[in-house]
Order: structure tokens, then sequence, then C-alpha cells
């Protein structure tokens, strides 16, 4: 059974990437060879089911914490870009650094939660993203990194990969929602 959830989580946290490939329209490839070439990212994402590493490791801590301060490492990493008008890479490092030095202070795990936001808040600031997507962004991207405490430890890429899918996520729902609610 828990291998089974394992796949399935996988199978879900991939499907943003696979449908930003579909959706991302290379207009010199026919539709065959498009198909063709998400159909092999597809295999080689299923094939990371594979990683020795996958679903048998453990995270420090198993509280729902993990998700309000995913939130709080993304509102402070954007309104950094907004209001003190730093680049993404700068106000992500001031978040992660802060994180720490709390995490040091307080002696409880708060610093990879944090980054994590701070990932997610590195958004261009210049799409204009209203607080509120950049809040239901931060909140998929906690409730993610909640959900896949378990999965991919000591793999590579685990915290940009978990902000890419989330933006991409609040992305194709703001799409979604101006293209059903016409103003």
């Amino acid at each position: 059974m828990k291998k089974f959830l394992a796949i399935l989580f996988h199978s879900l946290f991939c499907f943003p990437f696979l449908l930003f490939l579909y959706l991302a329209g290379i207009e010199n490839y026919t539709s065959i060879r498009k198909i063709l070439f998400i159909i092999c990212v597809a295999i080689l994402l299923i094939i990371g089911i594979g990683q020795p590493k996958f679903y048998k490791t453990t995270f420090e801590t198993d509280k729902l914490i993990t998700i309000p301060l995913v939130l709080l490492g993304t509102i402070s990493a954007y309104s950094l870009q907004i209001f003190a008008n730093f680049n993404p890479i700068l106000s992500a490092a001031i978040v992660g650094l802060i994180a720490i030095f709390l995490e040091k202070r307080m002696k409880i795990l708060i610093a990879l939660p944090v980054y994590c936001g701070a990932f997610v808040g590195m958004t261009n600031p210049d799409n204009h993203y209203s607080f509120y997507l950049i809040f239901l962004i931060g909140f998929f991207a906690g409730v993610l990194f909640y959900l896949s405490k378990n999965f991919y430890a000591g793999v590579g890429g685990k915290l940009g990969t978990i902000a890419f899918a989330s933006v991409i996520a609040g992305v194709l729902i703001l799409k979604y929602v101006n293209h059903a609610i016409p103003f």
C-alpha cells in the first residue's frame, strides 16, 4: 500500500510538468513529435520511482506548521522583490539566511520549509501577480512540501521542483478563472 501511494503521489507530482510541456506550444514541431517528446519525458519521470531513496525516508517533523512556514517564505521573498526592489536571488537568499538564524536560535526545524517558500517567492514581479495568487501558489507549495516530506529525501532539486509545480498549477488556475469568469 505504501508503494502504491508513493507511485500515485509521484504521478500527481509530475502532472504539472507534463501539462506545461504540452501547453508550451513548440510551434516548429508537429503534434506527433510533441506528443512523442512528452511521452519520453513522462517515461523518464516515471523511472524516477525506481530511485532507492524515493519512499523509504522520513522527515524530522510531522506537523502541519510546515504549510504556514512555506507561506511565510513565499510572501517574504516576493515582498522583498516588490517593496525593497531586490532581485529574486537576493530576496530568496535573505529569507533563507534569516530562517537559518532563527532555526539555530529556536532549536526547531523551520529553515527548509521557509526556503522552499523562498523559491516560490522568486516569481517574477513583472508578471504583476496579485498577492492573492502568490498566497495561493505558496499554499500549493506548502501542501506539496508537507505531502512530499517522506519522498525524495536526498534527491537534489526537491524544493525547486515543488516551487515550479505550484507556480505552474497556480498560473493555470488563474488562466482558467480568467477565462471562465469574464470581467
